[in-house]
């Protein structure tokens, strides 16, 4: 995020943040959890046939992208027991991507 030129993108994912922490507040009283799985760069096949690249630099903690699987298992995570009681977040699966380098 904050990536010159990509204002668009910036106001639509920070729209989503806030969209997700205001339901979280109006529907928790039914016991209804909003939060946002906010992923890094994930490995997938649509990435490579568009020519992304699959190196991986230092911008992440982790020197890989994502596999969907393990933004998918956040998901799933959040949909069980152990999850009822997280609302309003934006939970980053990114491999350490935002503090890396700092």
């Amino acid at each position: 995020l904050g990536t010159r030129g990509r204002s668009h993108v910036c106001a639509a994912k920070m729209g989503v943040v806030g969209l997700a922490r205001v339901l979280a507040n109006e529907l928790g009283e039914h016991g209804i959890n909003v939060n946002v799985v906010a992923p890094g760069h994930v490995d997938t096949t649509r990435g490579k046939s568009a020519g992304q690249s699959s190196s991986v630099s230092s911008e992440r903690a982790m020197a890989r992208k994502a596999q969907p699987e393990e933004i998918a298992a956040m998901v799933c995570h959040l949909c069980l027991p152990a999850g009822r009681y997280v609302t309003g977040q934006t939970i980053h699966v990114n491999g350490g991507m935002l503090f890396a380098g700092a």
